[in-house]
């Protein structure tokens, strides 16, 4: 991307800093200075306009001035007009100086028509509170601009040049949210509707799709922002081919709600696709189902992961009282860590207390000093081996993580009476024919036992299919065999798997956590399933876009163990619940002795 240096007026920088970390009260008084001059202006402007000139008596000025001065001192403390701040100020600070000037220009109209100044007109009341709402604002806003430009040019030496593409609903905010990164400058909004072509949003001109190019010729745009939110899932695979055509780097924001938790992550960049290879509408957001926080202290296993990390973000954003992270893995830990402090930097006020645990949920003294220390409420247990060829190579050690791992961390929290444990499971686990289905059926069948066991904690288990792009997920081993030349390997050209996202599989998780009564298996309905050949070649096609390198695609034959398709129930009886597309499954399980 071209970097570009902005020049800053150092002077008038150090200025304004020094006002702007002045008192409070020092900084009322000048913007009421300010306020004061603009309202004697107004009334000067007002009898210009009534009368043609200015010959009028200075003295009836001076009385009505008066009057005015102390209307506009009451209603400005009143409505607490001073405690808006200048480099904040944006529409909602517009309307309430409108709501400050409707209130000012009838006590001021009502003032003039009941002590009848001699010499003054009285429609000059009516005139300057209009006057003087444009003078209030307009200071305000060019303050605020200057204000942050030479801010923005001093704290960063360059800029990005960006195009928003957004529905027109959530283009205000995106932009807004880049604004404050300091390192972009939107130049456009595209949409794709036509009716919304040449129309401004926030002094920023929308601009059709189909008219990109024209905006590529006159600007130098190092980088394209997707805002996905309000667009279907179909249209959104046209929209992206069409933005593709531009061969501008396109970072696509799939969860919008969420996405100042990585905000602007370059390293996603290549990413930005693997969510739209469903080819269906995202069937589950938490944010829409489950509004409640969760007020407990949490201890997720495996939170080096995959699904580890993003249970961490998300429950971040319900601001958790306690996060305790545990993973025998030191780098994956560290991965998740850096994710938690981006998060911390973007939302200050983050009361969640985070605490990393590193070693494994086999050592008993381990799991029992960690329970015992931090009392945790509710436990989810994403720990496990999952990769189905390595596992078949491994049973002995994948049978003592996945199993004896489970009972050990079950027979402490029994022990310290937890609240919740909830078990995050795999369709493998169904009518299992590998090691790592049987070991996750195994474990299903622990967790179902403690259930009749201990009927004062909750247990439940969540179960899904194939995760986009997770650590175990055939994507990123096609993306490696591309990006070496090929071919890229598929076992058979009829298997098919359920897929879901990262963010859809973790939603489902903590949805089961905060309506599960215990004793529940929880599957979500991920529509049809997908074949993996049709899945390499989306991918093939996208990787080698810019290339057009030929990849071939070669089939290897099923591996021990693997099924030509997956299924997400064992009795096939499914119960709806609250939550649209959450379901329940009804299982039989073992007494505990057995």
């Amino acid at each position: 991307m071209a970097k570009r240096y902005f020049p800053l007026n150092r002077i008038l920088l150090i200025v304004l800093e020094k006002i702007l970390n002045s008192n409070r009260k020092i900084k009322y008084m000048i913007a009421f200075t300010i306020d004061s001059c603009f309202l004697y202006l107004s009334l000067l402007l007002a009898f210009y306009l009534r009368l043609g000139n200015l010959n009028f008596s200075l003295k009836l000025y001076d009385h009505i001035f008066v009057s005015s001065i102390i209307i506009f001192l009451s209603f400005w403390f009143l409505l607490k007009i001073y405690r808006h701040i200048l480099r904040s100020s944006g529409s909602a600070t517009y309307i309430t100086f409108l709501r400050f000037i409707f209130f000012y220009a009838l006590i001021y109209i009502a003032t003039t028509f009941i002590f009848r100044f001699e010499g003054v007109p009285r429609t000059v009341s009516i005139i300057q509170p209009f006057i003087l709402y444009f003078a209030l604002i307009g200071w305000r806003y060019i303050f605020k601009t200057s204000l942050n430009s030479l801010i923005r040019g001093d704290r960063s030496s360059y800029l990005f040049n960006v195009l928003v593409f957004s529905n027109i609903d959530f283009a205000n905010q995106a932009v807004k949210a880049l604004e404050t990164s300091e390192n972009y400058k939107v130049i456009n909004i595209i949409n794709d509707k036509k009716s919304n072509d040449g129309q401004y949003i926030d002094n920023i001109k929308v601009i059709n799709i189909d008219k990109i190019k024209t905006i590529l010729t006159k600007q130098n745009i190092d980088l394209i922002f997707f805002i996905d939110k309000g667009i279907d899932n179909l249209n959104k695979i046209e929209i992206v081919k069409k933005l593709e055509l531009s061969k501008v780097p396109i970072k696509i924001i799939s969860n919008f709600d969420q996405y100042l938790t990585n905000f602007l992550d370059q390293n996603n960049e290549d990413d930005s696709y693997i969510e739209n290879l469903l080819e269906r509408e995202t069937v589950f957001d938490l944010n829409k189902n489950v509004r409640n926080s969760l007020n407990e202290i949490i201890l997720i296993t495996g939170a080096g992961g995959s699904i580890g990390q993003e249970l961490v973000v998300q429950l971040l954003h319900k601001n958790v009282r306690k996060l305790i992270l545990l993973d025998q893995s030191e780098y994956g830990l560290y991965q998740t860590l850096e994710r938690v402090n981006n998060f911390k930097k973007i939302n200050k006020n983050l009361n969640s207390i985070v605490e990393v645990v590193l070693g494994s949920i086999t050592s008993s003294f381990f799991v029992r000093e960690t329970i015992s220390k931090f009392k945790p409420t509710l436990v989810y247990h994403a720990a496990a081996y999952k990769h189905v060829p390595m596992v078949e190579e491994n049973p002995i050690q994948s049978y003592i993580n996945n199993v004896i791992g489970t009972k050990m961390l079950l027979d402490f929290c029994y022990k310290f009476n937890i609240k919740k444990f909830v078990l995050i499971s795999s369709d493998k686990a169904v009518r299992p024919a590998n090691i790592m289905g049987k070991t996750k059926r195994v474990s299903e069948l622990i967790v179902q036992a403690y259930s009749r066991r201990n009927k004062n904690i909750k247990y439940m288990i969540v179960r899904f299919g194939n995760v986009l792009n997770s650590s175990g997920s055939v994507i990123p081993k096609f993306k490696s065999q591309i990006k070496a030349g090929g071919p890229v390997t598929v076992t058979h050209p009829d298997v098919t798997r359920y897929f879901m996202t990262i963010s859809e599989a973790v939603d489902l998780v903590i949805a089961a956590s905060v309506i599960g009564k215990g004793k529940e298996v929880f599957i979500l309905d991920m529509g049809s399933p997908v074949k993996i050949f049709d899945l390499a070649k989306k991918i093939i096609e996208i990787e080698t876009k810019f290339t057009k390198r030929p990849i071939q695609i070669k089939f290897t034959g099923l591996r021990p163990g693997e099924k030509m398709f997956e299924e997400l129930s064992i009795s096939g009886k499914t119960i709806k619940t609250k939550i649209p597309k959450l379901m329940k499954v009804e299982e039989p399980f073992l007494d505990y002795e057995n």
